[in-house]
């Protein structure tokens, strides 16, 4: 009778047991893998509405490290010890970065980092210009090629600047347009539109020349 009023505690109690130590798990892997529950998290924010930004890439400057933000804006991102930036960037948005020094690897949370939706590049009918090349001019030199596009949507796509840039747009059969970034100050174009307008002046039948 002893050893069976063991067994039967000792099953009564599998259930809590194992939910215990599921939730303890869960907690110390939300952020990172099994064998790394540690990382930088967070969330990102629209800076216009307040609200959260799937599918922003977030990475470790100069590293492998990446994630993407999820349906809440939430992420969270591995990394290795030492002084880096971590990086917030997607396109339609300027992106962001924010230092770091770590000495050792934990769970770290940082405050909500919000990102302000950058404009969209147009043509004079209103419509997706797709292809725009993106290059930065500082001071007098000649604009610097970011290697970054403008996507089908003809959002922009933009890597995170330390000093007043003036980007220049460019795709073949427009006109250059221009506009100051500086993220230092936090002066950025606030129209939602950039138009490109033609090389060619005429009559247009929808966007093409006749």
């Amino acid at each position: 009778p002893l050893h069976s009023t063991r067994t039967a505690i000792t099953n009564d109690m599998k259930p809590p047991s194992t939910f215990i130590y599921w939730v303890f798990l869960g907690t110390w892997c939300s952020c990172g893998s099994i064998g790394a529950p540690v990382g930088i998290s967070g969330n990102v924010l629209d800076k216009s509405s307040r609200k959260p930004i799937s599918g922003v890439t977030v990475r470790v400057e100069h590293s492998g490290f990446k994630a993407i933000s999820d349906d809440k804006g939430s992420y969270c991102l591995a990394y290795a010890p030492g002084a880096f930036r971590v990086l917030f960037g997607k396109a339609g948005y300027f992106p962001h970065a924010v230092p770091l020094n770590l000495a050792t690897k934990t769970a770290f949370p940082i405050e909500d980092v919000e990102l302000q939706p950058a404009p969209k590049v147009v043509d004079i009918f209103g419509g997706s210009v797709e292809g725009v090349t993106i290059a930065c001019r500082t001071g007098l030199d000649d604009p610097r090629d970011t290697g970054k596009q403008t996507d089908h949507d003809g959002q922009l796509l933009l890597e995170p600047i330390e000093q007043e840039c003036e980007m220049v747009l460019r795709k073949e059969g427009f006109r250059n347009a221009t506009f100051v970034w500086n993220p230092m100050d936090g002066r950025s174009p606030k129209e939602k539109t950039i138009i490109l307008c033609p090389e060619k002046f005429g009559v247009y039948v929808g966007s093409v020349l006749i």
